[in-house]
């Protein structure tokens, strides 16, 4: 009995520590602005990663659709340290979701990478939502 009577309160505490913990995880992820344009995603530069000829770019991708992102087409700028591009690349990637509904998500993209490159500037092409849903971007006059 004198041993349960010391386990229970510690039994008591971990259970409300575990309750706790959710609630101060740290602050909110800071979403940025809806793009005025109407496209469904913000998609922003995290790092470049890895080395050489694994050189990649990190992307933080913010969805603010009701539905899943399957699917998006975009054109990678690679810049260097001055922000000058050194060349352009087409990638699309495909997922089950790439970001789900109202989420954000990092993922990696690009090949190719020339070794100069600091920085990834990214116009999105097109995004194909989950049910058949699809956002072009609209055409520049050039």
């Amino acid at each position: 009995m004198q041993m349960t009577a010391r386990i229970l309160p510690v039994l008591m505490f971990l259970v409300f520590a575990a309750g706790c913990s959710g609630k101060s995880a740290g602050p909110k992820e800071k979403w940025p602005e809806k793009p005025a344009d109407g496209a469904p995603l913000v998609i922003e530069f995290v790092k470049i990663a890895g080395q050489g000829d694994d050189m990649r770019a990190e992307l933080k991708v913010f969805n603010f659709e009701e539905k899943d992102v399957m699917r998006l087409h975009m054109t990678l700028h690679y810049l260097d340290a001055s922000g000058k591009e050194l060349k352009d690349f087409p990638w699309s990637v495909q997922a089950n979701p790439v970001v789900g509904a109202k989420k954000s998500a990092v993922i990696e993209a690009g090949a190719f990478l020339p070794k100069e490159t600091a920085s990834v500037k990214v116009d999105l092409r097109e995004v194909h939502l989950d049910g058949g849903g699809k956002w072009e971007a609209t055409k520049k006059a050039e």
